[in-house]
């Protein structure tokens, strides 16, 4: 969770190799407004390297196959592919802006990582977005990562059925990536507006220190680390102690603990998730209410999540290394008080 191990200057190496170019870099030191211009600079990249790349896949592997074969209409084939690749390419330029928001999800596809819980709040996003944020741009949802068994790919894939959506354009916005070497990526942290981690349980959690490594406020569910990690605006308590917004937390309760203080038979799978979805689509809208709504503040966190420190020796009796041993009854001579 050390920040200085997942920065956009460690990871700048690793970005170039996967995508031919230099990442914009930035450091907590920097101002808000050098920060947000370069984050701008990779979130530009991002969805040239990602969601441009996904769009165009399915042509360019037909395109591919064309010319290494014998068909006899090839040429003209290639040439209606590039015609085709040309006006995708004009039309993602035209929609993808400076002002529109990327919101990830990027981990291992298991049922542990929220899947259901977050595709049911985007649909939710997409279908109340004109009553919500009337006049701004829907914002693009990239979502993937090594499935854990052949049944999650027909899931990520029913994410655009029209059916789940009021206005078959929706579906556009959601880019499935199942690439395991591409997913999660640091490109990912560096160019999203927001990372999601809506996790049914989560011991500690990793996605949220690798977010704000990069600047990158997190939507999460209250479970495990998250409840310990993310400080939400709106989280009094957490704010009076010093600590500082870094992402947003939507209330939870997991299905086995709403088993126990239910005795209520109706109360099944359904209900619980339904609940769930409802709660993080409110949070979801509350981030992008903040993001197109109070910019500064929004720039400012990210910023400030720069600064995080999750290291477990810190030099102070409130760092978790010297909690730890205080529990275990013993003192650190070098500890600095």
């Amino acid at each position: 969770m050390d920040a200085s191990g997942n920065n956009i200057q460690a990871k700048s190496g690793f970005i170039k190799k996967i995508t031919g170019q230099d990442p914009a870099l930035y450091r907590p030191t920097d101002s808000v407004e050098t920060i947000k211009d370069a984050r701008m600079k990779n979130k530009m990249l991002f969805g040239e390297q990602f969601i441009l790349k996904e769009l165009l896949s399915d042509d360019q592997v037909k395109k591919n196959n064309l010319l290494s074969g014998n068909d006899a209409d090839k040429n003209a084939k290639i040439a209606q592919l590039d015609e085709d690749m040309a006006a995708i390419t004009d039309k993602f330029h035209k929609e993808f802006n400076e002002e529109i928001p990327i919101i990830s999800f990027a981990h291992r596809l298991t049922s542990q990582k929220g899947l259901p819980i977050l595709t049911g709040a985007v649909k939710e996003l997409y279908n109340n977005w004109e009553k919500e944020f009337p006049g701004k741009p829907r914002p693009f949802i990239v979502m993937g990562g090594p499935p854990d068994d052949v049944n999650q790919i027909p899931f990520l894939d029913d994410m655009k059925n029209a059916n789940n959506f009021n206005n078959d354009a929706k579906k556009d916005m959601w880019k499935i990536i199942t690439k395991p070497a591409n997913m999660p990526n640091p490109l990912i942290y560096a160019g999203s507006t927001f990372f999601c981690g809506p996790s049914t349980f989560e011991p500690c959690g990793l996605i949220q220190g690798e977010s704000f490594a990069m600047g990158t406020p997190v939507i999460t569910t209250h479970t495990g680390g998250y409840v310990d990690t993310v400080v939400d605006p709106s989280d009094a308590e957490k704010i009076s102690q010093g600590k500082k917004p870094n992402g947003f937390v939507a209330d939870y309760e997991s299905f086995e603990t709403v088993m126990k203080s239910n005795n209520d038979p109706n109360t099944n799978y359904n209900i619980w998730l339904d609940k769930a979805v409802n709660n993080y689509y409110n949070k979801m809208v509350e981030a992008l209410k903040f993001y197109y709504e109070k910019p500064a503040e929004y720039d400012q966190m990210v910023k400030d999540n720069l600064s995080i420190d999750f290291s477990w020796n810190q030099g102070r009796a409130d760092d978790a290394i010297h909690q730890y041993l205080d529990k275990l009854g013993i003192v650190d001579p070098n500890l600095n008080a």
